[in-house]
């Protein structure tokens, strides 16, 4: 099938964005870099997003040809090799923009600075070893980068050491966001090394030349500790966070509490939710994706859960975690937005009577995209029949026999469904989860 795209992409003489998506490829290496390499022989092509794993390699495997069109590149899936980046680099000469995830050893250490004209980088870096050189190392030729977003993973960099990157290479850098995680494994000075990694963002350089504040949330010892003065303390305005994990508890650090969320694009929640949840999230009209998970169903939470629904005006995707019943739960939900449902959250698949339920509920009728176990394959038939809006299915079966050491050219399942349904369907087995069956209802 990659072959017939890549050939079919080659028609495409005004294609300027491309987008893999959750793709899983079973190539040889050779194979993957001629894909790469015919993606990177696009003339048009200007924007890139790479969300792809690999079978044999869980690296990006850096294009041979060059690039004159690339300008931005997302690569999600694969971790890109920190020595890998100056050929990348090299291969695409006009990026401005990139995101990736970097690994660091000792045994792929940056031999030459890469030259970039690089104006905006996100970066995630997993390290195991002290790799602070390679980082310092990896922008001393960046000088044109006016937005850099950084994530680290056990790898420590103080603000003295930040400062000396940011002061002495990026003459041009006016956007700064840092995220760091690291374990104190020396509890004992926990609070000294706290201390320490504070004292190096307190500078003047931080404070009154970039007005750039930090916070550490999870400190045992001490509650919440930040760089910003008592006067700003009252209430943290967390505007760029796009991403929220909400989980009620009653030993919740109160500091949490001074802290709002408003521009939650994907938010996670327990239910119960606590009356702080309110003030910590006060707007949902930014959501788009709403992931919650149900202990219980009682009237409080229904009410819960459609004042959520009812505040969040653009919300499109819709998944449970864990609830009772698929009947309790949706028959008195309403959202007008909603179009994608997802209950692979626990390992349950539904009968008959709970499938035909959820086909004819309001949240049901209106879904055009959803994920689901079932008891009986029926119940695929039923949806891909009499949801009248439903593009796209992701379903399991648990009368599916599929055994992937058998011959795959006969596929029992497959056959099944594909004599059942309309001829307009296009039905396959996900090529790495192999009992996802996947329709598409033209």
């Amino acid at each position: 099938m990659m072959q017939n795209v890549m050939i079919a992409w080659y028609h495409l003489h005004h294609l300027t964005h491309l987008k893999f998506s959750e793709c899983y490829f079973q190539y040889e290496e050779k194979d993957i870099l001629g894909m790469i390499n015919s993606i990177w022989s696009l003339s048009e092509l200007t924007h890139c997003y790479l969300d792809i794993t690999f079978r044999r390699t869980s690296s990006f495997i850096v294009p041979t040809v060059i690039s004159s069109s690339l300008e931005s590149l997302i690569i999600q899936g694969v971790n890109c090799q920190l020595n890998d980046l100056t050929r990348l680099f090299q291969h695409t000469i006009r990026l401005r923009y990139l995101c990736a995830n970097i690994r660091i050893n000792i045994y792929n250490s940056l031999l030459v600075s890469p030259s970039s004209s690089m104006i905006s980088l996100k970066l995630k870096f997993f390290s195991s070893s002290n790799s602070v050189h390679e980082i310092i190392k990896l922008f001393q030729n960046m000088c044109n980068l006016r937005k850099l977003t950084i994530e680290t993973l056990d790898l420590y960099i103080d603000g003295y050491q930040w400062k000396q990157i940011i002061a002495n290479y990026l003459p041009k850098l006016k956007i700064f966001q840092l995220k760091m995680e690291f374990y104190f494994h020396d509890r004992i000075n926990t609070k000294q090394y706290v201390d320490q990694l504070l004292n190096s963002f307190q500078t003047y350089f931080w404070l009154e030349e970039r007005q750039c504040f930090i916070s550490l949330p999870r400190i045992e010892v001490s509650g919440c500790r930040s760089t910003c003065s008592d006067d700003y303390n009252t209430s943290w305005s967390y505007d760029h966070v796009h991403i929220l994990n909400y989980r009620s508890s009653s030993t919740r650090d109160l500091t949490l509490y001074q802290s709002r969320f408003v521009n939650n694009q994907h938010l996670s929640l327990s239910f119960n939710v606590d009356n702080q949840f309110w003030f910590i999230v006060p707007r949902f009209d930014c959501s788009i994706s709403l992931e919650i998970a149900l202990h219980d169903y009682s009237d409080n939470i229904k009410s819960q859960l459609q004042t959520i629904l009812d505040r969040a005006s653009h919300l499109n995707l819709l998944k449970f975690l864990s609830w009772a019943s698929l009947d309790a739960l949706l028959v008195k939900l309403n959202s007008a937005s909603v179009r994608q449902l997802d209950f692979r959250g626990c390992d349950r698949y539904y009968n008959d009577l709970e499938c035909l339920s959820l086909i004819n509920l309001p949240v049901g009728i209106q879904c055009e995209v959803l994920r689901i176990n079932v008891e009986n394959r029926m119940s695929i038939l039923d949806f891909g029949t009499k949801m009248t809006n439903i593009r796209s299915l992701n379903v399991r079966c648990e009368d599916d026999k599929w055994n992937e050491t058998l011959s795959t050219s006969k596929d029992e399942f497959i056959d099944w469904l594909q004599y059942r349904l309309p001829s307009t369907c296009i039905i396959t087995r996900h090529t790495r989860y192999t009992f996802d069956i996947l329709l598409w209802i033209c």
